[in-house]
């Protein structure tokens, strides 16, 4: 069967003993009193130790299950039970040395030794009968030990877990019931002890100071415990879900609850179990099992809270209250009384049902009535209320419950008047002063006061009565009565003749809440807008005035810049009044002045001057200044290479045509031309591109074309037209005659080295060497329309010669191309080369001295070469010959 916290039914609650644990200052215990159960054998069929007046068997031969109808056992109640963390290495104990007097024991895991008590599970349960209140308990371990058996149920107050993590904080009168049992027992000895705060040692049972366990009391001798141990096997089947149960390892104990706590409220919520290494109250705790939810409480709270309308209570004024089916631990259906702000709590109210709490409308103060109760703040609790009667009913079924209700009475209503001026704020500071007649709750009788604009005076008391009346009645010089409005009143239908309100208050909610409008003067406005919008310049604009305020300013004069407004809230009667802008920036013109804005005032207007009069406080002269900046044109000439004139031309511009001459490349050496004072607008300019140079870009800092460039008012627009000369390309193509290559002159020949001078090139020129294709390419050259023509000329490689010696002059036109694919006919230069020949005639002869001999060649197109008669072995040799025929005599002479 399922084990929870043991819940009391209503029923159950309606006939529970009311007790309160009671502990007297400085003394360890209450005394056990000689009324105290007396405990000893209960008329059974079978042995039993249970306490006189339970039902509760505690048999000799401990067990679970009930041995005589109608009785208590394990088995048959709904106790609250908790188990123990499986035995081994992860079952939970204290160590390092806890004992019973350690304020925060320390856990620990580990398996328990043999010869102590290993802990299975533990329970208890709270007999409630007429008579008084039994606890019963019980332990479960794995073994039976050798030695004694020492275990200790310790019952805690508070909910709070310790630093620990585990066992709850112990509070001063905690509970600690030791079942000790000699080797072999049978019939154990039940002790009590309390635990003590603070104060003297001579209060422990074995510590040196406080706080500590107190002395303990022998509760089996005095009769209020008892208990036994299985000393037979229990089979599983009557063990209420423990399983099978050896000979002692299961004990049961009861106590005379109510002895050892008395007459009153109580609460022991939380309970654990713990086995010590010894009968010694010193020794050693060792296992233990985790705290359970016992639900032993008796008492909740009620907090009666008044709130008073008016508050605070000028009257102070004290309300009268009673209950019934209500019960402390010191008082029966108590009567209370309570003023504004004030409460009574009872935190210890006994739990039951049907309680109620009265407020006495009948002898309620004189003018009061009960207007409503709340009971939100309320926790466990759902009353049922009865304004009518002042009556809340209510059940209280938990030590949690807690009826929190907040009576609220009131009497009178309220007057409120309130101040209002035109202009406002009211630099006078004038005062308005009242007369009335009402009658309030604080003595005051037909009171008068006196209101500035803003104020406002309140009369939260003032009695029920009719024909009450407020008049305003002493007005400053120059104001006059504008309004009176009472559309803020509630309950109250207000008669309002001139300046005086006649009104009746017949409720505690009655409000009469009016507000007196006065007025005197009018308002100037003066707004000040530029174009452009924002104003980057942050120009400021004068202002001269005729006119008088209020505070005593005459004739003020100020300064707007864009965006902002001048405001006279506070302008005397008068004609002729007048708003001139007199003072403009450089730069500026008044576009507009517009004061179509203005209420009940007609102006004029000439020029920047607008003259208008104020002859009501609701006149509002509101004018706006629209002033407009000249803008202008920036066009700017940057060449991006050398420098030159540039013609431009206009149709919008003054003047029309224009040329802009640039230094050098680049921002260094632009040129530029300013076209100021120009009205918004659209424009254009154009350049008249010079022979041999190229536009590179035409481009407005606003985005403009240049063709239309727009401008806006005050705004600054800067075109710059960027040109370059024109670049172009020598192409050099070289080719050679080479036998191995085939015949003819037309084969590529790489690796030639070329020089290129002239233009803007440096003094020595500069070198390309021809490619695989027998091209060399040098591109971005200023074109020779600026600069002249160019010179190219060939380092010849050795063993050639040009096919044309010299050098050849390049006419560069404009041309892009990386690789001179577009290069101009006039910059294409070919040159070709032919290879040298070396050639060597000679006479060997075989027989030294043998012979004469003569060797002639004729070079074609040179001179011929010889070599007269000569002994032996002669030779000649001709170099650096062109392609041609060369024909040789030789003569050998005998």
């Amino acid at each position: 069967m399922p084990h929870t916290t043991r819940i009391r039914t209503p029923e159950e609650r309606i006939t529970f003993r009311r007790r309160c644990l009671r502990i007297a200052a400085g003394v360890g215990f209450v005394a056990l009193t000689s009324t105290a159960l007396i405990a000893g054998p209960a008329q059974a069929a079978h042995p039993e130790v249970s306490l006189v007046g339970s039902e509760f068997e505690i048999d000799t031969d401990a067990n679970l299950v009930v041995d005589d109808v109608p009785g208590l056992d394990w088995d048959n109640v709904v106790e609250a039970r908790q188990a123990d963390a499986e035995s081994g290495t992860g079952d939970d104990s204290f160590g390092q040395g806890s004992k019973e007097d350690t304020e925060v024991p320390s856990p620990v895991t580990g398996s328990i030794p043999p010869n102590k008590s290993d802990l299975k599970t533990f329970g208890t349960y709270l007999e409630e009968t007429p008579g008084g209140d039994f606890l019963h308990m019980f332990w479960h371990r794995v073994q039976d030990p050798t030695g004694t058996t020492n275990m200790d149920f310790e019952f805690n107050q508070s909910d709070v877990i310790s630093a620990n993590g585990v066992t709850p904080v112990r509070t001063d009168g905690d509970l600690l019931i030791q079942y000790d049992l000699a080797n072999g027992g049978t019939n154990p000895e039940l002790f009590l002890s309390r635990w003590v705060a603070s104060g003297p040692k001579s209060q422990c049972e074995a510590a040196n100071s406080t706080p500590c366990w107190g002395t303990r009391v022998n509760l089996s001798a005095a009769g209020d415990a008892t208990g036994s141990i299985n000393t037979s096997a229990i089979p599983a089947a009557d063990t209420d879900g423990l399983g099978d149960i050896s000979a002692r390892t299961f004990g049961e104990a009861s106590v005379d609850f109510s002895a050892i706590v008395g007459d009153g409220c109580v609460t022991f919520g939380s309970a654990y179990l713990k086995s010590r290494s010894s009968d010694s109250f010193t020794a050693a705790m060792k296992d233990f099992i985790a705290p359970l939810d016992t639900g032993i409480d008796s008492c909740a709270q009620v907090i009666i809270r008044k709130v008073t309308d008016p508050s605070p209570d000028p009257s102070d004024s004290s309300f009268s209250y009673t209950t019934g089916n209500f019960e402390t631990p010191t008082e029966t259906n108590p009567s209370f009384s309570l003023k504004n702000g004030e409460s009574q709590d009872y935190s210890q109210v006994f739990i039951g049902n049907g309680l109620t709490v009265t407020e006495d409308l009948a002898a309620l103060p004189a003018g009061w009535k009960l207007d409503s109760i709340n009971c939100d703040a309320s926790e466990g609790v759902t009353p049922l209320i009865d304004v009518s009667t002042g009556t809340i009913t209510f059940d209280l079924d938990a030590n949690s419950d807690v009826l929190d209700c907040t009576y609220y009475n009131e009497t009178g209503g309220t007057v409120i008047v309130r101040k209002v001026t035109d202009p406002d704020p009211d630099p006078s500071n004038a005062s308005f002063g009242y007369s009335t007649v009402l009658e309030t709750l604080s003595g005051a009788s037909n009171p008068s006061f006196s209101l500035g604009n803003g104020e406002s005076q309140t009369y939260d008391d003032v009695l029920l009565g009719t024909g009450y009346t407020i008049t305003e009645d002493s007005l400053p010089p120059g104001w006059s009565f504008e309004s009176l409005d009472c559309s803020a009143s509630s309950g109250v239908t207000p008669n309002i003749v001139g300046a005086t309100v006649t009104f009746d208050i017949d409720d505690a909610s009655d409000v009469l809440d009016c507000t007196y409008g006065n007025q005197t003067g009018g308002t100037v406005i003066i707004h000040k807008v530029t174009q452009p919008d924002p104003d980057p310049s942050d120009a400021s604009f004068g202002y001269s005035s005729s006119f008088s305020t209020l505070d005593g300013t005459v004739d003020p004069s100020f300064s707007l810049k864009n965006g902002e407004t001048a405001t006279y809230l506070n302008v005397l009667f008068g004609t002729g009044l007048t708003v001139t802008e007199d003072s403009l920036p450089s730069g500026w013109e008044l576009l507009d002045l517009d004061c179509t804005a203005s209420v009940g005032v007609v102006p004029s207007i000439a020029g920047a001057e607008v003259t208008f009069a104020i002859d009501d406080a609701d006149d509002v002269l509101e004018c706006t200044y629209t002033n407009r900046a000249f803008g202008s044109i920036v066009i700017e000439k940057i060449t991006d290479t050398s420098n030159g004139a540039f013609d431009f031309t206009s149709g919008t511009l003054t003047p029309s045509a224009f040329t802009l001459t640039t230094t050098g490349p680049g921002d260094a050496g632009k040129d530029s031309q300013t076209f100021g004072n120009l009205d918004p607008g659209t424009y254009d300019v154009a350049e008249t591109i010079p022979d041999f140079w190229n536009l590179v870009s035409a481009t407005c800092d606003d985005g403009s074309d240049v063709s239309s460039i727009g401008l806006s008012p005050g705004e600054t627009v800067t075109c710059t037209f960027h040109d370059d000369r024109e670049l172009g390309s020598i192409k050099i193509v070289k080719d050679r005659k080479h036998a191995a290559d085939g015949l003819g002159a037309n084969h590529p020949h790489e690796g030639v080295d070329f020089t290129i001078t002239g233009g803007e090139l440096p003094a020595g020129g500069v070198v390309v060497t021809t490619d695989a294709n027998g091209v060399a390419c040098y591109t971005g050259l200023v074109v020779s329309g600026l600069v002249g023509n160019y010179t190219v000329e060939e380092s010849i490689p050795g063993g050639y010669v040009m096919a044309v010696p010299g050098t050849q002059t390049a006419n560069v036109a404009e041309a892009s191309a990386d690789d001179c694919s577009d290069t101009n006919a006039g910059a294409v230069k070919q040159f070709t080369n032919i290879p040298l020949t070396n050639i060597t005639v000679s006479v060997d002869s075989q027989v030294p001295g043998g012979t004469y001999s003569s060797i002639e060649c004729d070079v074609a197109g040179s001179d011929s070469v010889s070599i007269a008669d000569a002994i032996d072995d002669p030779s000649i040799t001709i170099n650096n010959l062109e392609p041609r025929t060369v024909v040789c005599t030789i003569v050998i002479d005998p």
